[in-house]
């Protein structure tokens, strides 16, 4: 029972050690490397092939976007009181991604100025008050 606790523990360690080593590499994505990625992956969801380069791109643009809705759902799930995005229904990653391109190209400027997250904390946000 206690070398199941300690190859847990292991396991655990090493997995969060891996996604921290990712999520180290996330942390800096600038917009345009955003509106990139979910063009890339709205191109992939409707059936056109993509170079091996641009799936990793879509991928990365992906796993940012996701790793902020689950932190916000972790959010809701523990201190919902402290939440800042209250989804009753979460929209689908089709919708999520179509409205971060239709947020930057409506606003260019922070295409070339803004961070990913900037984007995705306006974009969750309108979606929370309009699904």
């Amino acid at each position: 029972m206690k070398l199941l606790r300690i190859l847990s523990s292991v396991a655990l360690l090493v997995a969060l050690s891996a996604s921290s080593l990712f999520a180290g590499d996330q942390k800096n994505m600038s917009a345009d490397e955003l509106f990139n990625g979910c063009e890339l992956a709205i191109k992939a969801a409707s059936g056109t092939g993509l170079t091996d380069v641009e799936s990793l791109q879509a991928m990365r643009a992906m796993a940012y976007v996701d790793g902020y809705i689950d932190a916000i759902a972790m959010v809701l799930k523990t201190s919902p009181q402290v939440s800042i995005i209250d989804f009753t229904r979460q929209p689908s990653n089709e919708v999520i991604l179509n409205r971060i391109v239709e947020a930057i190209h409506a606003n260019p400027k922070v295409r070339t100025e803004g961070t990913a997250r900037i984007v995705i904390m306006y974009v969750l946000r309108s979606l929370a008050a309009n699904p």
